[in-house]
């Protein structure tokens, strides 16, 4: 399953916060779903307080702070529970949050140097 091969590229590299971390417990399934997970709250201009609300009114107790620590990888693990909750908030598979997303088709995953993209929130 290449999903979970460690010699995959490293979904999270390119994020600031989760590329600053020691992500030795981030596993690359993990790291993928919060990858999509921030990209997905941004394009949809979510705040970490609306992403927490959001998981609150499914039944998983987040706060802001849960959310920021999900998205620097200080907090390396997601229930099932949570994992459903999120691809119900983003009207989605669970499932695919944990695949790449398909290309942002404002920046097709690649903004200018030095601009993120207002749609998906890729950093150059």
């Amino acid at each position: 399953m290449d999903h979970l091969d460690p010699a995959v590229t490293d979904p999270t590299s390119d994020m600031p916060g989760l590329a600053e971390t020691n992500k030795t417990d981030l596993d690359p399934l993990t790291g993928q779903v919060i990858a999509n997970a921030i990209k997905i709250r941004k394009s949809r201009n979510l705040t970490q307080e609306d992403l927490a609300a959001a998981m609150r009114g499914r039944g998983v107790l987040w706060n802001r702070a849960v959310v920021a620590k999900v998205e620097v990888g200080r907090r390396c693990h997601l229930t099932v529970a949570e994992l459903a909750a999120l691809g119900d908030v983003f009207g989605m598979d669970p499932w695919a949050l944990t695949q790449p997303l398909p290309p942002c088709e404002t920046c097709h995953g690649t903004p200018p140097a030095g601009f993120s993209c207002r749609t998906c929130g890729t950093v150059a």
